[in-house]
């Protein structure tokens, strides 16, 4: 019984230190991950987004094509004419209402998304089950310093 309760006791350290060792290496790895962006880059991307979509909101559809933009192998070109006719009648037949950015992503220079959702439609009572709402996504990168805002190609 002497030997069982030195065995126990044993197996409570050994157990003790391994679960400490866990820890330290989670810890590691969070402090290894290092956002290439600051608070700054944020605030920037929600402002160009919240710009656009008050543009869209009022609707100076010119305005807020300017700002749409493709990007690539940080390069920067203007929306082609088609496209901008496509979008300003897309932008027609679903007026923004009201809007919501509903998240944003920034894991690196490539790979960012913000997600927002306009209201296209004001429901009156009987509409309950109709969807009001539609879902879009913009790409926003930083080339050279300025934020711009990009359209996922198609």
């Amino acid at each position: 019984m002497k030997y069982a309760g030195v065995l126990f006791m044993l197996c409570l350290v050994v157990m003790a230190c391994q679960h400490s060792k866990k820890q330290e290496t989670v810890a590691t790895e969070e402090e290894e991950v290092v956002s290439p962006f600051s608070e700054e880059d944020t605030t920037e991307v929600v402002k160009l987004v919240t710009e656009y979509l008050d543009y869209l909101k009022k609707q100076e559809f010119d305005s807020a094509l300017q700002m749409l933009h493709h990007l690539q192998n940080d390069s920067v070109s203007d929306l082609s004419e088609k496209e901008m006719s496509d979008l300003k009648q897309q932008y027609k037949t679903f007026p923004v209402l009201s809007y919501t950015i509903d998240g944003i992503t920034l894991n690196d220079e490539q790979d960012t998304e913000v997600k927002y959702s306009i209201e296209f439609f004001k429901r009156v009572s009987g509409q309950e089950d109709i969807p009001n709402t539609m879902n879009f996504c913009l790409n926003p990168q930083k080339i050279d310093g300025v934020w711009h805002l990009g359209v996922l190609n198609r």
